[in-house]
């Protein structure tokens, strides 16, 4: 793929992480002699992947550490409550009912079934009677 100013961004990334080999290496300065005019902004580039490169050691003060600890101990002594809805005894009562509904209603369906195994029959015998 050949460099130009549309995917210029991605080789300079890639030429700052070392990620091209010799012959696109070579391309990429190559096409930054010819374009002089993206040097400064391959500088930019540069500057900011070198912040980010070397990160800074933050050291949390004393204040910053009594505090979080404060807040830890204050969350960890707080009484964790459960939800009604989220208890096993809820759960399992919801279970039950759900078989016993189940279970009424597929009586209920039995009892439709052989309603209606008696009336088709009739039917069938019905409509022979009509045709002859």
């Amino acid at each position: 793929m050949e460099i130009n100013e549309n995917n210029f961004e991605q080789y300079s990334i890639d030429f700052l992480e070392n990620n091209l080999n010799d012959s696109e290496k070579k391309s990429f300065q190559l096409f930054m002699t010819k374009n002089s005019n993206l040097n400064t902004e391959f500088e930019e580039l540069k500057n900011i992947w070198n912040q980010i490169e070397t990160p800074q050691n933050i050291v949390p003060s004393k204040k910053m550490d009594t505090v979080f600890y404060d807040f830890l101990a204050k969350e960890s002594s707080t009484k964790v409550t459960t939800l009604w809805y989220k208890s096993s005894i809820v759960k399992y009562a919801a279970s039950f009912l759900g078989f016993i509904c189940a279970y009424f209603l597929g009586i209920q369906n039995a009892d439709n079934q052989k309603v209606i195994t008696k009336i088709i029959p009739q039917k069938i015998i019905i409509k022979e009677k009509i045709e002859v």
